[in-house]
């Protein structure tokens, strides 16, 4: 009787079936890099596009302004050499909103504080002469 041929099996390698699955995943993550990399660059030049083009809103008052009042700090300084101009800033402190600060101004200061919630700093003015 003839034998039938035997067949021999060919092994499987698990490790080759899991590259072949993680193949497809592979293209996918270069493609999420990609997308990832063009939201990066772009989120970075529209945030210094709106930094470079922002609005300031807080006050304009710095110390050598002069006001025209003495009332609050919404208000727009006028030149020193107008005849409006009745008070002078000698000091502007930044990070507090207490007043006492300008005790330290020689003279007899007036303080005007700003809006904490905006921004905290004190004015220290002096009465024009």
């Amino acid at each position: 009787m003839p034998h039938a041929p035997v067949v021999r099996r060919v092994p499987v390698d698990g490790r080759a079936a899991r590259r072949e699955a993680a193949r497809p995943a592979r293209r996918g993550r270069g493609v999420l890099i990609a997308v990832l990399a063009v939201l990066l660059v772009g989120g970075t030049a529209a945030g210094g596009w709106w930094y470079v083009h922002k609005e300031d809103d807080g006050p304009r008052i710095h110390e050598g302004d002069c006001l025209r009042d003495k009332t609050g700090i919404d208000q727009d300084p006028v030149r020193c050499e107008d005849s409006a101009a009745r008070f002078i800033v000698v000091e502007r402190v930044q990070g507090t909103t207490f007043a006492g600060v300008c005790d330290s101004v020689p003279g007899d200061p007036i303080a005007l504080t700003s809006d904490p919630t905006v921004e905290s700093f004190v004015l220290c003015l002096a009465e024009r002469k």
